[in-house]
């Protein structure tokens, strides 16, 4: 593989970078995937979730686990809503990673370690010296951002810190039942269930990657007390048993700060690309996948491979993601530093007020100022004021302190 040159060079085969192989795959050009790993034939990760029209779009029917709603519930509220039409859907992604059947080149235990430019293409370096030369580079590398990182791309952030339980023998009769979890005494994000196969089921739960955000031993902890104290975590999974466990970091929830530049572009995580309330990233690593397919048929087709015409990918993104981004920003930064339980409680009776259109565009991170107007009354707006005050200026100084979990469990 020495100095070998291709015209496109995909590096990562999670989501995206698989998508994009696929998508690609009947055409002319002369195409390398590579992947760290010794095998894509599973991803890192098995089980996704995603919304009902994701699923038509793409057609991963065969892939369905089962449909669900999608509950938020708090320590003293729980609302649930079946999202009739619009479900929510687990998916088992490594079935689909098995069936494909790629027409390029592939290359396992290959990680880059460096980048260079040299007459309009990029030359890639792996860990053992050898070089591959191509005209386009897509960086699907994940929350490592390998690509970017080695071009001087500033990297995304990666938001969040998750610990996860897949458990067997819980006591859920209603698979149908999905649902989000919050007790700011605990975490700062909160955390997810759903069930899997029969009998199996995922529990997990996060933090925003602030400063002071827990780190991987006291997050366990956490996780812990809500399978514990924890209603109705606490009676689903009474009698179950962990059989499989791992803290993971992402999504990247905040857009890269370029995903085009010449001979370059950016997907998924490695895009900063997902969702940036709830953390799915799962569409977005297909959108994106699709964009850069139109993108690169655009590239080639004018022998083009310049900021300029890369950029389409960039449109793309903030075509269907963009308008939506900033409002889920600003709902999430006063979550993470002003928000008690006490105003988690207001909200999650507030999403009883709402629509079902508006509660599945909350889900999808399709925040907008009117959806924040409804969810904020004026009790919550004055409690929120107040731990603004609070967390600015009295806490500095030691007047004053926002209930807030502790350090250490």
């Amino acid at each position: 593989m020495n100095n070998k040159e291709y015209d496109l060079v995909i590096v990562g085969a999670g989501l995206s970078g698989l998508k994009l192989a696929e998508l690609l795959k009947g055409s002319e050009l002369n195409i390398l995937l590579i992947e760290k790993r010794d095998t894509i034939k599973t991803l890192t990760k098995n089980y996704f979730g995603t919304f009902l029209e994701y699923i038509d779009r793409w057609k991963l029917d065969k892939y369905l686990l089962y449909k669900c709603g999608w509950g938020m519930y708090s320590t003293e509220t729980k609302y649930f809503n079946n999202l009739e039409g619009k479900s929510l859907c687990v998916l088992e992604m490594n079935a689909w990673a098995e069936s494909l059947k790629l027409d390029c080149d592939i290359s396992l235990n290959t990680q880059i370690v460096k980048t260079r430019r040299e007459k309009n293409k990029i030359i890639l370096i792996d860990k053992n010296d050898k070089e591959i030369v191509t005209r386009l580079v897509v960086d699907a590398t994940g929350i490592a951002q390998t690509i970017s990182s080695s071009l001087g791309i500033k990297k995304s952030k990666i938001d969040f810190l998750n610990y996860v339980y897949i458990m067997e023998n819980h006591s859920l009769e209603n698979q149908a039942e999905m649902f989000y979890f919050e007790d700011t005494d605990l975490t700062n994000c909160g955390g997810w269930f759903h069930t899997l196969e029969p009998g199996r089921c995922l529990v997990g739960c996060a933090e925003y990657t602030v400063p002071g955000s827990l780190g991987k031993i006291e997050l366990k902890k956490r996780l812990d007390s809500y399978i514990r104290n924890f209603h109705p975590l606490n009676s689903y999974l009474k009698n179950a048993k962990v059989v499989e466990e791992f803290c993971m970091a992402g999504p990247t929830t905040t857009e890269h700060s370029s995903i085009a530049e010449d001979n370059y572009i950016s997907m998924g995580d490695a895009a900063g690309a997902g969702g940036p309330f709830i953390g799915d990233g799962f569409r977005m690593a297909f959108a994106m996948a699709d964009s850069a397919y139109s993108t690169i048929k655009t590239a080639f087709s004018l022998e083009d491979f310049s900021k300029k015409t890369l950029k389409i990918h960039a449109k793309n993104f903030k075509k269907e993601f963009g308008k939506w981004y900033k409002w889920s920003y600003l709902f999430r930064f006063v979550w993470v530093r002003y928000l008690t339980n006490t105003e988690m409680n207001l909200f999650a009776k507030n999403l009883k007020k709402l629509s079902d259109d508006d509660y599945y565009k909350i889900l999808t991170s399709k925040f907008s100022p009117l959806i924040l107007w409804r969810l904020f009354t004026l009790k919550i707006f004055v409690n929120v004021f107040k731990n603004f005050i609070i967390y600015h200026f009295l806490e500095p100084i030691g007047l004053a302190k926002i209930k807030r979990r502790p350090k250490v469990l």
